[in-house]
């Protein structure tokens, strides 16, 4: 994640990219995650640091998106990669009629513009099944299971 600070200092992208190259991470894999209030502080920074990132191959998502005042505005003026559904539309999609299509009309927006998809905040199969109709890129939430710790990851998937 991006805070605000980070979004308008302008030497982030070297440090970032200092702190890859010590760690020998490769920049396709990672993404920066932005919240909408990070990006109301400074516009033309935050776009000439995002703009910086995907020249390292940086992915970057706006998280949140929907749960602000300005989401279109953003997804027009800045580069990012994909948008992240918030949680709160999905908690009450099986019975609003207008939670369910938000989702629905803005992964058909996202993807008629080159954008991938995160929905968050997915517990039950039913919200599952409809959002895998829906077509969105990724889907995660408890359904598929709670945050662990690195130990807990590690014994269950390594051990």
């Amino acid at each position: 994640n991006a805070t605000a600070d980070d979004l308008i200092t302008e030497g982030y992208v070297d440090r970032l990219m200092s702190l890859i190259k010590k760690y020998d991470l490769k920049p396709h894999n990672i993404v920066i995650e932005l919240t909408e209030t990070s990006l109301m502080q400074n516009m033309a920074q935050c776009r000439d640091n995002l703009d910086r990132l995907h020249e390292y191959q940086i992915k970057t998502a706006l998280d949140d998106f929907g749960s602000g005042y300005s989401s279109f505005n953003y997804l027009k003026e800045l580069p990012v990669d994909e948008i992240k559904i918030d949680k709160t539309f999905v908690d009450d999609m099986l019975s609003n009629k207008f939670d369910n299509t938000f989702i629905s009309a803005m992964t058909m927006l996202a993807h008629s513009i080159g954008k991938g998809v995160v929905v968050e905040g997915v517990e039950t199969e039913e919200q599952y099944k409809m959002i895998l109709d829906m077509d969105a890129d990724i889907i995660r939430g408890y359904y598929f299971g709670k945050p662990m710790s690195v130990f807990a990851f590690w014994n269950k998937y390594f051990i």
